[in-house]
């Protein structure tokens, strides 16, 4: 994974192939990068968290891609996992601890989804979330 901090917040920018008609992509994949930069800075100007990045996910084969990213100041900082098992086979059931209870929980009001992200930046106060955030994401 790629990321890095000039000026923005977390948004989602790719150009995999070039489109029919063009001899180069590299101006749509430059115009396409200032607009999601431009987008990304109006984000963190109204996010209630200013500790933003910027993150790209490539596979290691996408290497015009990372040149791309790479090009523009962003960083190596993470890997991408991947965990594949075979379909065919039946899902092993795991037994629930004694004392657990695995529920449905659909947090559907703010009062239940500020519960949600109050204990989960207890647990991740590296990258504290909002209400907002999460909403966006659900």
């Amino acid at each position: 994974m790629l990321a890095g901090t000039p000026e923005g917040a977390g948004c989602l920018q790719e150009l995999l192939r070039k489109p029919d008609g063009f001899r180069d992509k590299t101006p749509l994949r430059e115009l396409l990068f200032e607009k999601m930069m431009e987008r990304a800075v109006e984000i963190n100007n109204n996010a209630s968290v200013r500790d933003t990045k910027i993150c790209f996910c490539h596979f290691s084969s996408e290497t015009e891609s990372i040149d791309h990213a790479l090009s523009k100041g962003f960083k190596l900082s993470d890997g991408i996992y991947n965990m594949t098992r075979d379909l065919g086979k039946p899902v092993v059931e795991a037994a629930v601890p004694e004392g657990l209870q695995i529920i449905e929980w659909r947090m559907g009001t703010t009062a239940e989804k500020a519960r949600y992200i109050e204990a989960y930046n207890t647990v991740f106060p590296e990258k504290p979330w909002s209400v907002e955030g999460l909403e966006y994401s659900i």
